[in-house]
């Protein structure tokens, strides 16, 4: 399909409707079976269609929490700590922004330091499969000195 006729098509049936939103995730497993291979895409389709489990949902609080790090001007793991203590303190025990229920500062620094040495660690090895400080995200070939800036 020429990518004029998938834009008019994503643009007559937009993901409001669900028949809209069926052209899209057709459209997206197409790229991703094109790009990694049908298996690949498939894998990737039933990881995210089943309902999370409570590890899947710690990993992505710790994934958004290190968004946060990444999107700071400059990368303060101590003022963050506080940023996020202060924020879990007005919110209930579902809406928590870590996985544990109100941990003190230091926990909560703790653990980001923890997320942000795994990372490293994880990207080094090419197993990471979260996300990268925006500077890193499109870079192809990353460098020893990139390690050192996650």
């Amino acid at each position: 399909m020429s990518e004029n006729l998938r834009k008019l098509f994503l643009q007559a049936n937009p993901v409001t409707s669900k028949s809209g939103a069926a052209f899209r995730v057709s459209f997206l497993f197409e790229e991703i079976a094109e790009a990694h291979g049908i298996e690949a895409a498939r894998e990737m389709f039933e990881t995210w269609a089943k309902p999370p489990t409570q590890s899947d949902i710690n990993r992505l609080k710790g994934w958004r929490l290190i968004e946060r790090y990444d999107t700071m001007e400059v990368g303060n793991v101590r003022a963050l700590s506080r940023q996020i203590h202060d924020e879990n303190s007005k919110l209930g025990a579902d809406e928590q922004l870590t996985p544990r229920f109100r941990p003190t500062r230091e926990t909560i620094e703790a653990y980001l330091r923890e997320l942000l040495r795994d990372r490293r660690k994880a990207a080094r090895d090419g197993t990471w499969t979260g996300p990268l400080p925006p500077k890193l995200f499109w870079k192809k070939d990353l460098t020893e000195e990139d390690f050192d800036d996650l």
